[in-house]
């Protein structure tokens, strides 16, 4: 077995995705300025984002039926369910254009057409 040789790396200049050529934060300075000093709080951020994402997942089974006519202003599991599916749909029909116009023209026989032909 052959050892894997060592080579001492060394940057002279930084690299210009994040920073420019002084070293300082490259494009809205104040902005990560603000970032890098709330980096610290960074873990307990995601730690607070799964506590809420687990009491949106398990909180509703422990409440009421809903109703037929409850909406997520006035009811705990619909509210749930708007923020669970709601990323979903949104998603689906502002960024799904194009997939739904493939699906026309797969399901209708004249290519999407609709009749124009």
């Amino acid at each position: 077995m052959r050892p894997i040789p060592i080579v001492e790396i060394t940057e002279t200049t930084p690299s210009g995705r994040f920073v420019d050529a002084a070293g300082s934060p490259a494009g809205h300075p104040v902005v990560e300025g603000v970032l890098a000093r709330l980096r610290p709080w960074l873990p307990w951020v995601h730690v607070a984002m799964s506590v809420v994402f687990l009491a949106v997942l398990v909180g509703p089974v422990y409440l009421p039926e809903s109703s037929e006519q409850a909406t997520f202003l006035d009811d705990g599991r619909v509210l749930a369910n708007y923020l669970l599916w709601g990323g979903v749909v949104s998603a689906g029909v502002f960024l799904g254009g194009g997939y739904r116009q493939k699906l026309v023209r797969l399901s209708v026989p004249d290519g999407g057409r609709l009749g124009a032909g």
